[in-house]
């Protein structure tokens, strides 16, 4: 599903592969991809006892025959790309018991923001989800091969958020464990954070968490 709002899915399983042209999407916008819901919006998102076994891959510019960056943060997730911030008064949302299996690629040269996370890519919040169980399996690596830009096509500084589980990450999560390797082959001139189960988190609170693999 591209997109979702006040939207339920239990027990859905992905075993398609993605492969995303980066310049796509609409100029200085968001391009989120993931096995299950590439954007959740806002309010009511139910996702529990979910999988993803699909590849994803990211293809930069660079790497689909010379075209420009269109989007200016690329999100990429095993499960969820994006999930947006929920305001008080909305109804919760609730992430539960979600795996992902399926490897997630960024490949050529990279001059946006971009959040990578084998379950999540990016999740933000005012602390209104309930959210627990997310893993990210051994056959879920995350690889990332190119040049990383000091400057982005939308003249800012990008930066590149990358995590086992989640890659950027603003809301409470109850038991994460991430099993699966993480590697960066290439040159960064900015910014990169990189962790075995999260890789930017603020104003969070994290929870029986797990790392059984390697960062490199």
């Amino acid at each position: 599903v591209a997109y979702g709002n006040m939207t339920t899915f239990e027990s859905c399983v992905n075993n398609g592969a993605l492969t995303i042209d980066a310049a796509a999407g609409t100029n200085n916008d968001y391009l989120t991809v993931a096995g299950i819901i590439g954007r959740a919006n806002r309010e009511g998102i139910k996702l529990t006892d979910c999988e993803n076994h699909g590849a994803i891959t990211i293809l930069s510019p660079s790497t689909s025959s010379g075209k420009t960056y269109n989007a200016k943060v690329v999100c990429a997730g095993g499960l969820i790309g994006y999930m947006s911030t929920t305001e008080e008064g909305y109804q919760k949302d609730i992430l539960s018991n979600l795996t992902n299996y399926g490897q997630i690629k960024f490949l050529g040269k990279a001059s946006v923001t971009g959040y990578i996370g084998g379950v999540a890519a990016a999740m933000a919040d005012t602390g209104t989800t309930d959210c627990k169980d997310l893993t990210n399996e051994s056959t879920g690596t995350i690889v990332l091969k190119g040049v990383i830009n000091s400057t982005s096509h939308t003249g800012e500084a990008p930066d590149l958020r990358v995590g086992g589980v989640v890659g950027h990450l603003a809301c409470d999560v109850n038991g994460a464990s991430n099993y699966a390797n993480l590697t960066f082959t290439g040159k960064a001139s900015t910014t990169y954070y990189g962790g075995g189960v999260v890789g930017y988190a603020t104003t969070a609170a994290l929870t029986s968490f797990t790392n059984n693999a390697t960062t490199t």
